[in-house]
């Protein structure tokens, strides 16, 4: 069974992108953390197949995360998410490791299953 890891603190947008989840990958064990503490300890512990990583969260930022997660060779694709969608942004994510990026104001549900789907189906 994989295990997907949520990693966003705006309530709404975490239902949302479970619900994308759980609707396509009924057979994923889902996880969640509101803060990059708590995406540690559970990536650690739990050892997610793929996390959605939100950009800013309250206590660090998700570039930062995602580094220090490939950083210490745990097998997790990482996808970071921001409401922000421009280049640079795409770019900080691919520099500090991240195997896709998605834009929250513009991603439909089909691009973000399409995406994970991807990357869950290079790991296997």
């Amino acid at each position: 069974m994989p295990r997907f890891l949520i990693v966003e603190d705006n309530t709404l947008m975490r239902k949302m992108l479970g619900e994308t989840l759980r609707t396509r990958f009924s057979d994923a064990a889902l996880l969640e953390a509101v803060n990059g503490k708590e995406a540690l300890s559970i990536t650690e512990e739990a050892r997610p197949d793929l996390i959605l990583m939100d950009i800013e969260l309250p206590d660090s930022n998700g570039l930062d995360l995602t580094r220090r997660i490939k950083a210490r060779k745990l097998p997790a694709k990482i996808v970071v998410i921001s409401l922000y969608d421009g280049p640079e942004y795409r770019e900080a994510a691919a520099r500090n490791g991240a195997d896709g990026f998605l834009s929250k104001r513009t991603a439909s549900a089909e691009e973000i299953a399409g995406v994970v789907h991807a990357l869950f189906e290079d790991q296997t």
